[in-house]
């Protein structure tokens, strides 16, 4: 497991041959942080707690909505 400390406004790429995840800090508050993800369509991010509910055969129905 890679760990990396990240500041307010930073990213992390993760990326394999063929896509690119961008993960980005864009708030934090007390002991939370909000992460925000700009992936292809086609890749799916799904929450740890939801990875038993969320059929692998349809990973579209896991990725957060996107702004038009």
């Amino acid at each position: 497991m890679l760990v990396l400390s990240r500041k307010l406004g930073e990213s992390v790429v993760v990326s394999d041959n063929h896509n690119e995840v961008w993960i980005k800090v864009v708030r934090i508050s007390g002991g939370r942080v909000q992460i925000a993800f700009d992936a292809p369509i086609d890749v799916a991010i799904r929450r740890s707690e939801l990875l038993a509910t969320v059929p692998d055969s349809d990973p579209v129905e896991a990725v957060c909505i996107r702004p038009k």
